[in-house]
């Protein structure tokens, strides 16, 4: 029996909107305001609107996902994930927004953690990224 598994990656833009309100406290309290602003900035997770260059992933091919025993052989299975491709060179955030309640999702949450990456730049400097990740296996 021949088997076709087909994986796609695809980037796919999030949108992040983020507010800060102003405070009327004291000086001091700004200060210390400012601080942590500073501070959550350098951790924001941007989107790719958001940043100069965005993050670029390398193909991962030769290590796809694979379906276990106790997915569906006749299925088309699907994975999507929201990862967070960080400033650091390592993907640190994984959520799988759509997937096929077998193993393949375990698998496919294994195979984001793998993906290799260039960081997003921006104001040249290294910073985080939100990317989608889908993975598809079919078998014919």
């Amino acid at each position: 029996m021949t088997v076709l598994a087909q994986v796609t990656l695809f980037l796919t833009l999030l949108f992040t909107n983020i507010s800060f309100a102003q405070s009327r406290e004291p000086v001091a309290t700004q200060s210390r305001e400012k601080a942590e602003k500073k501070n959550s900035a350098e951790d924001k997770v941007y989107s790719g609107k958001e940043v100069d260059v965005k993050a670029k992933v390398s193909r991962q091919l030769d290590d796809p996902p694979q379906p276990g025993r106790d997915c569906d052989e006749n299925l088309r299975l699907f994975a999507s994930l929201r990862v967070v491709l960080h400033k650091s060179g390592k993907v640190t955030e994984v959520v799988l927004n759509k997937g096929t309640d077998c193993s393949y999702d375990k698998e496919a949450i294994r195979a984001a953690r793998n993906i290799k990456f260039k960081p997003a730049m921006k104001d040249g400097q290294k910073v985080s990224q939100y990317l989608t990740v889908e993975y598809e296996y079919s078998r014919h």
